[in-house]
C-alpha cells in the first residue's frame, strides 16, 4: 500500500534535494536558491494562479543568476568617482541644463534627448508603445543597451523578442507584485522593480558606485512625457519606490549624493536643485 506524501515534506524534499545538487556544482546557486523564500513572496492575492511552481522558481533563479554573473561583473565601480545622470521622460527634462563630463544613463525614449550623448540606455517593456521606438533606441550610437526580460508568463505582450536584442546586454526583472527587492548584489539576483524602469537603471548605477547621481525627468505624475506623450504611470507605486531606493542607498552607498533636479513628485526626497 502507497503511503501519501504531506505536500509540505514533498516541498522539503524538493527543495532539499535542488540544494544538494547545487551546493556541490556551485556556491552561489545554492546562495540564489536559498533565498526563494523572500524573492517570491505575493502580495497580490490575485496573481496567485499565475504564480511559477517552486521547482519553476528555483530553476529561474539559477537562470537569473548565470545571465546576471556574465553580464554586470564588469560594471562594478566603473564610475567611482565620477558623476552620472539618469534620465527619464518626464517633462521637467525640458528645463534640464546638462551636466558636463558626467556618466549618462537613460531609460525609454530618453534617447531622443539631444542634449546629451548617452553612455548606457534602458528598456524592458515591449508593449505597443515602446514597440514604435525599439528599432530607433537599438540604433542609438555610442550608448551600451540593456534589455530587461519580464516574466512571460505573467506580460507576455511585455516580452522583448530575443532577436531584437542580438548586441544588447539581458537582465532580469522581478514583477513588482513581488516583495520590492532592491539588490546590492546584481551579478546574482534579478534587478527589483516597483513599476518603473528607472528602478533596475538605480540599481545598475549604484553598482557603477558613483560620488554623485542626478534624477532628471522622473516627474511622478501623469502630465505625459517632455515630448508631449500622454503616459498611464501608476504614481503611488513608483513613489513608494523611490522611498525604498533611498533608504538602499544609504544602507549600501551612503557615500553617493543623490539629487533630484528640477522635483516633481520627488521634491524633498533627496536634495533638491532647481536650474530653471
Amino acid at each position: 500500500m502507497s503511503k501519501t506524501i504531506n505536500p509540505r515534506t514533498k516541498s522539503n524534499i524538493l527543495k532539499n534535494t535542488f540544494q544538494s545538487i547545487f551546493s556541490v556544482r556551485n556556491d552561489l546557486n545554492y546562495k540564489v536558491i536559498s533565498i526563494l523564500g523572500l524573492k517570491f513572496k505575493i502580495h497580490d492575492k490575485k496573481l496567485d494562479s499565475r504564480v511559477l511552481s517552486e521547482n519553476e522558481r528555483i530553476a529561474h533563479c539559477i537562470s537569473v543568476s548565470n545571465l546576471h554573473r556574465e553580464v554586470f561583473p564588469k560594471y562594478k565601480n566603473i564610475n567611482y568617482g565620477k558623476e552620472v545622470v539618469l534620465i527619464a521622460t518626464g517633462p521637467s527634462l525640458k528645463h534640464f541644463i546638462p551636466v558636463k563630463d558626467a556618466v549618462y544613463v537613460g531609460v525609454n525614449r530618453a534617447f531622443t534627448y539631444d542634449k546629451a550623448k548617452f553612455d548606457y540606455l534602458f528598456v524592458q517593456d515591449y508593449s505597443d508603445a515602446t514597440r514604435e521606438y525599439f528599432d530607433n533606441f537599438m540604433a542609438y550610437k555610442g550608448a551600451k543597451k540593456f534589455c530587461g526580460i519580464v516574466a512571460e508568463e505573467i506580460w507576455p505582450q511585455s516580452v522583448i523578442p530575443e532577436s531584437k536584442c542580438l548586441n544588447a546586454e539581458r537582465y532580469y526583472v522581478d514583477p513588482p507584485f513581488y516583495r520590492t527587492h532592491f539588490t546590492r548584489d546584481i551579478a546574482n539576483e534579478a534587478m527589483g522593480d516597483s513599476y518603473s524602469i528607472v528602478f533596475p537603471a538605480m540599481q545598475f548605477i549604484l553598482w557603477t558606485n558613483p560620488k554623485r547621481i542626478y534624477i532628471v525627468g522622473c516627474d511622478c505624475n501623469t502630465s505625459g512625457h517632455f515630448n508631449c506623450q500622454k503616459n498611464n504611470l501608476n504614481t503611488e507605486r513608483v513613489i513608494e519606490g523611490w522611498i525604498k531606493i533611498r533608504e538602499f542607498a544609504k544602507i549600501h552607498y551612503p557615500d553617493t549624493e543623490i539629487i533630484s533636479v528640477n522635483p516633481v513628485g520627488l521634491k524633498g526626497l533627496f536634495k533638491d536643485i532647481t536650474t530653471t
